[in-house]
């Protein structure tokens, strides 16, 4: 969000009132540098009050406020209210890249941060609202990796695409 063209983006976005939605995913790290130290305004979604765009700033550790901001977002872009900036507070559990020790954090900060896990809070709405069974987690836990694999597998053994049509499907006739 620090450079020019995201600004120029949102823009015009909100000048021809475009069907769509930003989203920004803040886990405050850019590469090691934590957001206070690199921004003045912390609370990104604002950038968009700039250009008079809707926007909003939520929690993403939750699945479900995730779909129910989303959709809502689509609802009133494709209304033809204009584009929305979404803020999703987030956090990266392990450094930027694999050369990155993330030494950076406050000690503590990975500990408090693993509490609010979407992957626990999803297991443990299905296990306490939806009475699934951890053996019917874990049957749909294999079958999600089977299709994970079978399209990894697909993506790497199909064809590399011909380079003429590499422009199709990006401008409008």
């Amino acid at each position: 969000m620090h450079q020019g063209a995201f600004f120029e983006a949102l823009c015009l976005a909100q000048l021809y009132k475009l069907p769509c939605i930003f989203i920004c995913e803040n886990n405050f790290y850019a590469m090691g540098t934590s957001l206070d130290r690199q921004s003045a305004i912390t609370d990104l979604h604002k950038r968009a009050d700039g250009v008079g765009m809707k926007n909003e700033q939520f929690e993403g550790f939750d699945v479900e406020v995730v779909r129910q901001k989303v959709a809502e977002a689509r609802e009133y872009a494709v209304a033809g209210n204009g584009p929305v900036l979404l803020e999703v507070i987030t956090y990266r559990h392990r450094g930027h890249s694999m050369s990155d020790p993330a030494k950076y954090r406050p000690d503590g900060e990975l500990e408090e941060k693993k509490k609010s896990d979407p992957l626990a809070i999803a297991e443990d709405r299905l296990t306490t609202d939806f009475g699934m069974t951890a053996e019917e987690l874990k049957a749909v836990q294999k079958t999600i990796d089977a299709v994970a694999k079978e399209s990894y597998t697909f993506a790497e053994q199909s064809p590399d695409p011909d380079p003429k049509t590499i422009y199709d499907f990006v401008y409008a006739d």
